[in-house]
């Protein structure tokens, strides 16, 4: 699991990864109770339409000298894109790639919602 937001991190960024939030998503699919995540890579993919991916990170190591918890983001950032950019997450929510962005992100859900079982 990975610290709550820290904005000095995201602001160093030659990408601009939006590090906390995708800290953030990573750490909520980690704690959720089954194995869909799709609300998780839906907003994942929202934030990529303004920011860098987790994957598009060049391993500068400023997030790392802004850190005040002196992480090994770049590592971490690993772990994110393992997740979210072509892991588990994107083979499966693929498919909802159409649906990105609000309100259609509400309609991916729903139509997850329905087809997915409890």
């Amino acid at each position: 699991m990975y610290p709550f937001r820290t904005e000095s991190t995201e602001a160093g960024c030659p990408k601009k990864i939006a590090i906390p939030d995708y800290f953030s998503l990573y750490n909520s699919s980690k704690r959720a109770i089954t194995d869909n995540i799709s609300s998780q890579f839906v907003y994942y993919l929202n934030l990529t339409s303004n920011h860098g991916k987790a994957g598009d990170c060049i391993e500068c190591r400023q997030c790392e000298k802004a850190c005040p918890q002196h992480l090994k983001i770049v590592e971490h950032l690993k772990d994110v894109s393992e997740l979210f950019d072509n892991g588990r997450a994107y083979r499966q929510n693929n498919q909802l790639l159409p649906y990105v962005g609000y309100p259609r992100t509400l309609n991916a859900i729903r139509c997850l919602n329905e087809i997915i079982p409890e």
